[in-house]
């Protein structure tokens, strides 16, 4: 058991408040980063930090996903016991949807599917938003909640149809609050604990749960929407699961893009070259993203720009639930324990990104070793871990991916932006709550003017 912990609640105090200290804590604690016990409000949980320990875990049929997403509805969206005793009904023969819920965004949102009119939808509501943003002498905004706000818009209304946020449009600022709650819900604390929290995703329930998303959603909105009704869930309990199903996709990729452009703006010399590369992807009259493909094969230092922030400012914890006993890394874990696997610590390993990984290096990925000085390293992508593993890879990261470096690709080509003077780099806050990617520890002012 990891020292540190209080009577009864253990080191849930110590999670909410900074959960990334709690990891680093536990990393230098353990012996040669074996799993190490903590306590949670009595709930047993166990830290797996050894990557080569992650893909046992992802395997293991006895350390359950599922478990955790049923609970998650309940104690995070709001879902009722019913409604998701209805979404494990099968009356169909399509088998219960929280089983196959993963499958059908698989489907949805990878390579084929409807990733590329999705894509496309982005782009066109990007352009529309961008266009109301700035436009005339420019705009003085707090970059931060700038770009959240337009990348979230652009997102939704391709998604979901612009009418949502017409019709509901604090919906933005209340994702953002329940997100600040997110870990203190997880916990599943009795609402008289958590009043605040609760009464906010009620309200936003309550959003989705009365609006009637119309042809201008993409399909798969109306199929699952369908596929619940079959199954006699409540307009209230879809309401929840369009907006666990809505928040999934707005999770991180805003934020990761907000990042992006920070680095370029503070680290000299880097937006010129990011400016060059990423130029014939546009059409230099209109300004449009015409060529989306540029960016992903022909633009390595914007790939591996975008790479470094995933590991900079990435908090990601993959989790699964103990359903019977099981051994990993010689270690038994208890039945009804949760399992934590902490991202954040293997990707400030030096041994594996270099003695520099606590600095941000926008060439990371893309540097030659030959010619780098002793002790700094170029792991290449694929050691990342930013979306999990197994089963659970998140499936809408080829979508956040698209939506990432299309906006920003987009805001630089088409934008001045300037730093305020006086305003210095932010860093991620880890003492910030989060869903996977860290907060700044404060906003930056900028100026958005349009290119001349």
């Amino acid at each position: 058991m990891l020292p540190g912990g209080l009577p009864v609640i253990g080191h849930a105090i110590s999670l909410v408040r900074d959960a990334n200290a709690l990891h680093m804590y536990a990393r230098q604690w353990t012996r040669d980063l074996q799993p190490v016990s903590i306590s949670l409000v009595g709930q047993r949980a166990y830290f797996i930090l050894n990557p080569r320990d992650w893909a046992t875990v992802w395997k293991a049929k006895t350390l359950s996903f599922d478990a955790l997403v049923e609970g998650g509805l309940v104690a995070m969206f709001g879902v009722t016991a019913k409604g998701v005793q209805e979404l494990q009904s099968d009356p169909d023969g399509l088998g219960p949807l929280l089983q196959h819920n993963h499958a059908y965004l698989k489907e949805f949102l990878g390579p084929g599917g409807s990733l590329e009119p999705l894509t496309r939808g982005y782009i066109k509501y990007l352009d529309i938003e961008l266009q109301k943003e700035v436009s005339g002498s420019g705009i003085e905004v707090k970059l931060e909640n700038w770009v959240r706000t337009v990348l979230t818009v652009a997102s939704t209304n391709a998604l979901l149809g612009p009418e949502l946020l017409k019709q509901e449009p604090d919906t933005i600022t209340r994702l953002w609050e329940w997100e600040r709650d997110f870990q203190t819900l997880s916990l599943g604390l009795p609402a008289w604990m958590l009043k605040r929290a609760h009464a906010n995703r009620e309200i936003t329930v309550q959003n989705f749960a009365r609006h009637t998303f119309d042809k201008s959603a993409m399909d798969i909105v109306s199929r699952l929407q369908d596929l619940m009704r079959s199954r006699g869930v409540s307009e209230r309990d879809i309401g929840a699961a369009n907006f666990s199903f809505w928040s999934a996709v707005q999770a991180n990729a805003p934020l990761t893009a907000f990042w992006m452009l920070h680095y370029i703006l503070f680290i000299p010399g880097l937006l010129d070259k990011i400016r060059a590369e990423i130029a014939p992807a546009f059409d230099a009259s209109s300004t449009k993203l015409t060529n989306f493909s540029h960016l992903l094969d022909h633009c390595p230092l914007f790939d591996s720009l975008y790479h470094e922030v995933l590991r900079y400012t990435g908090s990601g914890v993959g989790i699964r639930k103990v359903e019977e006993d099981t051994i990993i890394a010689g270690y038994t874990l208890l039945e009804n324990a949760l399992v934590m696997m902490p991202v954040r610590p293997f990707h400030f390993d030096p041994a594996i990104f270099g003695d520099d990984v606590n600095e941000f290096v926008p060439d990371r990925f893309i540097r030659d070793e030959k010619t780098l000085a002793s002790g700094l390293k170029n792991p290449g992508t694929k050691v990342l871990r930013p979306f999990g593993g197994g089963t659970t890879l998140c499936p809408g990261r080829h979508f956040a991916g698209n939506e990432i470096l299309s906006g920003v690709a987009t805001i630089l080509y088409r934008f001045d932006v300037q730093v305020v003077d006086g305003e210095k780099m932010t860093f991620p806050s880890s003492k910030e709550p989060t869903v996977g990617t860290y907060l700044p520890d404060r906003d930056v002012t900028v100026r958005i003017q349009t290119r001349k």
